[in-house]
């Protein structure tokens, strides 16, 4: 069975599991909307499948006429913010990343009053995304489409070998094991790092990070925020001048830099392909990234005879005694209706069906639509437990719980350009550390003097819940 999911029937297995489930909760009635149009946004590609795959459904269900539009991910937040900004109620539902809600928020209806009367099984919604993804200043603007977070995979069978075993601990003085802190990850990126057919050329390499211009940044911050921890912050929270040139700051970036020299040649220009890929097809010992590999664990178990895929936490930073973890969504899917849509009722009501308990459960589970669990719903189905590893399900939970929020303020896209553009000159060697985020910090500062500090100050604080 596992070998026909690989092959590519993982989408009917989902469909015939699921064919059991009914659809529940109280609609409103089908003449009330009947004729409305709602356009939805969404980031062009896979994630466009299901909701045209579901615009008869939705027909039938509510009379709505679904209309779909996909914008690619790199022209998506401009597109959007043009129509948005001059109000021109071109787009009813909007597909955005929770890092962009602070430019967002002022243009997006607040969904309490509708959750109130048609609840989407909000409890259901694991808490880290419904406070650090849907609600902002208290209220609720979204909800959840992609359950993004990042975990660390390893090759579980060459961890636990006795050879490498014995070699690593007779190197570096303790146990091989996934790395619990971002020192230890150093350790395994150079001892993994290997030719194994002896021609002379390195072919097998401990770690990697996704490291091209637009993604390192998030790569970056994991580090950030464990070397910053116990209380994490980007920003002085009581006079919003950036942390980011912090001693902790530089010591993550030196660490960052570290990995990027013990990594493949050509890792500054990977993407999600490029690390997916050499993962999957055995060629790093570990990899942190998104959730997709654990869902697809096979894949890697069928391309490489004997390989078996282990979990954890991202490493973190112990001070006094005391290990810090955390996690990212890095990214992630959110959905909220616009402020000036023409039928904002019937928006929400397409919003409640495709993201509630029972269809979104069909989404995160076929693997075409790119979308990851985020319902507690999710993980107790009985179809989930059937395609994800008991470990990997436990980790993903485990994830959330330790979510570190996106910078959800406006002109979180310039700030975090600014960073991404600072760390790709620390990790190519052409700035240090220090030089690099005195930079970012700079770039910040203007950012923020010109959106207006005061302002800038109070919407941080509300988007990180102080």
């Amino acid at each position: 069975m596992k070998k026909w999911i690989a092959a590519g029937c993982l989408t009917a297995v989902v469909i015939a599991m699921c064919a059991g489930v009914s659809f529940a909760g109280e609609v409103a009635p089908r003449e009330k909307y009947d004729g409305a149009t709602v356009t939805v946004v969404l980031h062009s590609g896979h994630f466009e499948i299901p909701w045209r795959d579901r615009a008869e459904r939705i027909k039938d269900l509510f009379g709505i006429n679904l209309e779909v539009v996909g914008i690619t991910v790199t022209e998506l937040y401009d597109k959007q913010m043009l129509e948005l900004s001059t109000g021109t109620g071109a787009y009813d539902l909007l597909m955005f990343n929770p890092g962009w809600m602070g430019d967002y928020v002022d243009f997006l209806l607040p969904l309490d009053e509708y959750m109130d009367k048609w609840d989407p099984d909000w409890d259901d919604i694991h808490s880290g995304f419904q406070e650090w993804e849907n609600t902002y200043g208290g209220k609720r603007y979204s909800l959840t489409l992609d359950g993004d977070i990042i975990m660390m995979y390893y090759r579980k069978d060459l961890f636990e070998n006795p050879k490498e075993k014995t070699a690593f601990k007779a190197k570096y003085g303790y146990e091989l094991a996934p790395p619990k802190t971002w020192d230890q990850l150093l350790d395994i990126g150079e001892f993994f790092r290997r030719d194994t057919d002896g021609d002379g050329k390195i072919d097998f390499w401990g770690y990697a990070d996704q490291a091209k211009r637009g993604r390192s940044f998030y790569w970056y911050l994991l580090r950030y925020i464990a070397y910053s921890s116990p209380d994490p912050q980007l920003f002085d929270p009581e006079t919003m001048e950036p942390l980011i040139n912090s001693p902790e700051a530089v010591n993550a970036l030196e660490n960052y830099k570290k990995a990027i020299d013990l990594a493949p040649p050509g890792v500054l220009g990977w993407e999600w392909d490029e690390l997916y890929s050499a993962f999957m097809k055995g060629n790093l010992a570990l990899s942190i990234h998104w959730p997709d590999e654990g869902k697809r664990h096979v894949e890697l178990e069928t391309a490489v005879p004997g390989a078996q895929m282990g979990y954890a936490l991202p490493p973190g930073v112990e001070k006094d005694g005391k290990l810090y973890q955390r996690s990212m969504t890095f990214g992630g899917w959110i959905l909220g209706v616009a402020k000036d849509s023409k039928n904002p009722e019937a928006a929400y009501m397409v919003l409640w069906y495709m993201l509630g308990p029972e269809t979104s459960l069909e989404l995160v589970l076929d693997p075409g639509t790119g979308q990851d669990l985020f319902r507690i719903s999710h993980f107790e189905s009985g179809v989930t437990k059937v395609i994800c590893p008991e470990d990997y399900l436990k980790t993903y939970n485990e994830a959330i719980a330790a979510l570190f929020p996106e910078l959800r303020i406006p002109g979180g896209f310039e700030y975090y350009d600014a960073l991404d553009l600072g760390v790709q000159e620390a990790i190519a060697g052409k700035k240090t550390a220090k030089e690099a985020l005195d930079g970012v910090a700079k770039r910040w500062d203007g950012i923020t003097n010109r959106l207006g500090r005061k302002e800038q100050l109070v919407k941080y604080r509300a988007a990180m819940g102080l």
